[in-house]
């Protein structure tokens, strides 16, 4: 069975977000450092992280409504990742792992609530758990490579996860 990848017009993710381009630009960008830092905390490997922010930016397009943390959204991310990518971590750990801009209150009640929300999460973006990251593919490639390719192919790969 063949993996097509689909990708919904302008049109369409405009109509989706819940607040406008450039302000979901900006969300997005102050996301990324974080859930970068938090997979690093974690420990995940490179693939692992790159899989958490393809589904991140994939969540915060299907999944976000206006009541929505976004960080709520990164961190159901990266637990879904890990456990994609055979490194899986208790939701507790991603909880206490994120970098938090103030202190974290109830983690065991968050942790509740985002495993409560994964199925749905997981049912409305439409997520297949038979398709393989594109960045696991290159990361394999450039470890074909010579030294000076392999860094720039894996460079290229990071920069495309972003």
């Amino acid at each position: 069975m063949e993996a097509t990848w689909t990708f919904p017009s302008d049109e369409e993710l405009f109509k989706a977000l819940p607040c406008d381009p450039s302000q979901d630009l900006t969300r997005r960008k102050s996301l990324l450092p974080k859930l970068q830092e938090c997979c690093t905390r974690l420990r995940f490997p490179v693939h692992a992280w790159a899989h958490a922010a393809i589904l991140c930016h994939r969540l915060l397009t299907t999944v976000m409504a206006k009541d929505t943390v976004p960080e709520h959204i990164a961190i159901l991310a990266a637990f879904i990742a890990g456990k994609a990518e055979e490194c899986p971590r208790k939701i507790a750990d991603v909880i206490r792992h994120w970098p938090w801009d103030a202190a974290v209150g109830d983690v065991d009640g968050l942790g509740a609530q985002l495993l409560a929300q994964e199925a749905t999460a997981m049912y409305r973006s439409g997520f297949d758990f038979t398709v393989d990251s594109p960045h696991r593919h290159i990361h394999r490639l450039g470890a074909q490579l010579g030294e000076s390719q392999r860094e720039a192919v894996l460079k290229l790969s990071v920069s495309l996860c972003d």
